[in-house]
């Protein structure tokens, strides 16, 4: 966890994806102060919602979350949502997971007042089960999941300045541990990567499932 007197967030970010669904989900506790608040944020193709609670939902167990009923951890996660505008429940079992032997901050793990910090806990495992939300549901069955965390104050003031599709969804975000700013994010939209060294392409191809995170419009 992180602590101090100028805020602080902790949180994890789960993509789930088959062929052709993709379902993402945050459980995250914030601070503010002497006020703590923690929330569920899921995010689809089609939309995204952002469920507040209590402080005192919020309960983390080595590499297992609790909020409320909600469960989130290795072995997968359990949904219980009931709020307005939102009713999601299900379980996913997660496959053995596939770490990365390093930190993906790099030198930068070493920089002290970064505002955030960034961390993979799994590149990739398989996913198993179904999820309900609103009354759809969602199908995975040797699918592929992610799961990554991040820790801090803030989320960085910008992001990339290059949109390809203007179809994000809205996500709070925190600034000195307060969930007051609004992000975007596209769960699975086209991208084009490109790898280059030396003026040569080294490999490069297109795909309709890439996650893309971006603060504003341009």
């Amino acid at each position: 966890m992180v602590s101090g007197k100028r805020g602080w967030f902790y949180g994890w970010y789960f993509k789930c994806q088959s062929d052709a669904q993709t379902l993402a989900v945050i459980p995250a506790v914030h601070q503010t102060g002497r006020n703590r608040t923690c929330s569920i944020q899921i995010i689809t193709k089609k939309q995204s919602w952002t469920v507040s609670l209590p402080g005192e939902a919020f309960r983390r167990r080595g590499r297992t979350i609790s909020i409320g009923r909600n469960r989130f951890g290795e072995r997968g996660i359990r949904l219980a949502v009931c709020a307005p505008g939102l009713k999601a429940e299900g379980r996913l079992k997660f496959g053995p997971l596939s770490p990365i032997k390093y930190s993906i901050m790099g030198p930068f793990s070493l920089i002290p007042f970064l505002e955030c910090r960034h961390s993979i806990l799994s590149m990739k495992h398989t996913v198993q089960g179904n999820v309900r939300i609103n009354g759809e549901t969602y199908y995975f069955k040797r699918a592929q999941g992610y799961w990554e965390g991040d820790r801090g104050r803030s989320f960085p003031r910008e992001y990339i300045s290059e949109i390809l599709e203007r179809t994000g969804k809205p996500l709070r975000a925190p600034a000195k541990g307060d969930m007051t700013r609004t992000i975007h994010e596209n769960a699975a939209c086209r991208a084009v990567y490109r790898f280059r060294t030396q003026g040569r392409t080294l490999l490069a191809f297109e795909t309709d499932r890439a996650s893309f995170e971006y603060e504003y419009e341009i």
